[in-house]
């Protein structure tokens, strides 16, 4: 194939077909030369380092450059609390406490010292560490809120200023980063309308992502804005399941195995035996809905379901099997490796003039 041009007849290039695709192409190139493709693992290993990698690091690319939002949350002070010193139990009148409250931390009035908050029942809840004061507390008021909060799947870091942002009226009112003794030194757990400072949690969320730190902790729901560099997370398929396709209806797909976890709706969908790539719409238990019927219906069929290289824009697809190759061929010495050199340069430099046609204009 020349260049990659004749690949598929897709707009979206599914991870699965790249790979296949540099495995056939490197048999049929060099049938005869010491070159092996490797096994599956390994030709994906490559093209995700293509992906993650090698392209992110040539070029900074506006379609890596994201807007991402978070959604603050209320602060709760309905009713009152009754606890123990020493004790992790505590017990509410008249509150009305949520799962979703656990995890967020809660401050009693007249006392130092902030907690984490766990659920048991809208009036039953423990803290974390043990409530350690010189008195027991009873009748008292109480704030449970939130003062960190999860950042986009692939964040990386902040792309432009004025980083994290309110919208206010028709401007941008910033939050400030304060890190290391800026932020022991004006950092406050007391809820406010609004954030002034952030800064960079320690820990990941429970998702895996990273996350920011509030100061003062919002007392509302807002939304905050931030740009920011995606770092492109690794591509994935999923082939462990088999398919059956509703004969009637052909966009209806009831896999083996309940995968719904693992899969999101804009991935790619196909039987094994057809070759035929259909999108995802919608996602249910083991029930998948396809964006248009399939050319084909069949029972417990072995099928495979690919992640597509959303970041990178689709003209820009075919890059990846480029670099794959390129990688294969170096890493085995073929003797083809700088006509798959060259084809994956012509491919990133169609891209760039893509790009920057499209950026200025032209």
């Amino acid at each position: 194939p020349d260049g990659g041009e004749e690949l598929m007849g897709l707009l979206s290039y599914p991870f699965s077909q790249i790979v296949e695709d540099v495995a056939n192409d490197l048999r049929e190139r060099s049938p005869t030369s010491s070159t092996t493709t490797g096994s599956r693992p390994i030709l994906k290993r490559r093209v995700n380092r293509i992906y993650q990698q090698e392209i992110p690091s040539r070029f900074e690319f506006d379609f890596l450059n994201l807007i991402g939002t978070v959604t603050t949350v209320a602060s709760y002070t309905t009713g009152t609390v009754v606890t123990t010193v020493g004790s992790t139990a505590i017990t509410g009148t008249s509150t009305v406490w949520t799962s979703a409250m656990t995890g967020r931390k809660i401050r009693f009035a007249g006392a130092d010292g902030l907690y984490t908050f766990t659920f048991l029942t809208t009036t039953t809840a423990t803290i974390s560490p043990a409530f350690a004061h010189s008195a027991a507390l009873s009748g008292a008021s109480y704030t449970i809120f939130q003062d960190t909060y999860e950042l986009e799947e692939g964040f990386a870091q902040m792309s432009v200023e004025p980083g994290f942002y309110y919208e206010i009226g028709t401007g941008k009112q910033q939050i400030g980063y304060a890190g290391g003794d800026k932020w022991r030194r004006r950092s406050s757990s007391d809820p406010t309308d609004l954030a002034t400072w952030w800064r960079e949690a320690r820990e990941l969320s429970a998702n895996g992502f990273r996350q920011i730190q509030l100061s003062p902790p919002p007392n509302a729901v807002r939304l905050i804005h931030y740009e920011y560099e995606a770092a492109p997370a690794e591509l994935r398929e999923y082939r462990s399941a088999t398919a059956t396709i509703d004969a009637t209806t052909l966009t209806i797909v009831t896999l083996s195995v309940d995968l719904s976890s693992l899969l999101s709706k804009g991935q790619m969908f196909r039987l094994d035996s057809d070759g035929t790539w259909v999108r995802i719409s919608s996602i249910s238990g083991n029930q998948l809905t396809l964006a248009e019927s399939y050319p084909a219906s069949g029972s417990a069929k072995a099928c495979t379901i690919s992640d597509v290289p959303k970041i990178l824009p689709p003209q820009a697809h075919k890059t990846l099997y480029h670099g794959a190759c390129w990688e294969t061929a170096k890493d085995h010495k073929d003797p083809q490796i700088a006509a798959y050199a060259q084809e994956f340069t012509r491919a990133l430099d169609e891209m760039m003039s893509k790009h920057a046609r499209k950026r200025f204009g032209l």
